[in-house]
């Protein structure tokens, strides 16, 4: 799994946006790109896609929610946090290039050249076991 930059974490818990290679004159997808999972404790889902031209994205989780579990009440007054990294497929993998913990309205901010990409969705430890979250997440050309 990727390691998480804890000043990521700090810049993003506190509401701030990172950037990376910023240049909002390009736009490498026209439409948002809308992509959703179900992530159990300790899981991990991929969503490749393309960029045909060079520029600035935004990802950003647009829901979290806890999925019910037989036997267990649902959780209440719970903030979900999934992991989320961008990087390049290999081998059937996505090896991620960066990646921080995310909560839903958080954003990420990336300058990224024109290629395939993966975009690594992931438990970062916060699920307690045997609890299952459902997401849907949108990555948009960046401003």
């Amino acid at each position: 799994m990727s390691r998480l930059r804890p000043a990521l974490l700090l810049l993003l818990a506190a509401g701030l946006v990172w950037t990376v290679g910023c240049d909002s004159s390009t736009s490498p997808i026209g439409d948002p790109m809308t992509f959703e999972g179900v992530i159990p404790s300790g899981g991990r889902v991929v969503h490749p896609f393309v960029l045909t031209n060079a520029g600035t994205i935004r990802v950003e989780f647009n829901r979290i929610e806890e999925q019910p579990v037989e036997g267990f009440d649902p959780l209440e007054n719970v903030i979900w946090r999934l992991g989320v990294g961008i990087g390049r497929p290999s081998e059937g993998e996505c090896s991620t290039s960066y990646s921080v913990a995310a909560v839903v309205g958080q954003l990420l901010v990336l300058g990224l050249n024109e290629a395939e990409y993966c975009l690594l969705v992931f438990d970062t430890g916060f699920l307690p076991e045997v609890r299952i979250v459902e997401y849907t997440m949108t990555v948009s050309p960046g401003s």
